[in-house]
C-alpha cells in the first residue's frame, strides 16, 4: 500500500472518489475532482509537475508510486 501525502488546491478542497478505500495499493485508480465553476480553469499536477492535458476539475489517476503528491491550480477566467 502507498500514502498520498498531500492534497492541495487554492481556496477549495480536493474530493477522492466515494468509492476509494484508503490507503490505496500500487496501480490503483483515483478520481480527484474539486467543485465545477465556469468562470475558472483548472491544472492539475503531480508531486509539482504539470499533469498534460488535465485542465479538467476532474481527473482520474494511476497510483505509481509512494508519497504521492497531488494539486490543482485553480484560475479565475
Amino acid at each position: 500500500m502507498i500514502s498520498i501525502i498531500s492534497l492541495n488546491a487554492q481556496n477549495c478542497e480536493i474530493k477522492i472518489g466515494d468509492w476509494v478505500e484508503l490507503p490505496v495499493c500500487y496501480e490503483e485508480t483515483l478520481t480527484l475532482s474539486v467543485e465545477s465553476n465556469t468562470n475558472y480553469t483548472y491544472q492539475w499536477k503531480k508531486d509539482g509537475n504539470i499533469i498534460e492535458g488535465e485542465t479538467s476539475f476532474l481527473t482520474t489517476q494511476c497510483i505509481t508510486k509512494n508519497n504521492t503528491v497531488f494539486s490543482v491550480e485553480v484560475i479565475e477566467l
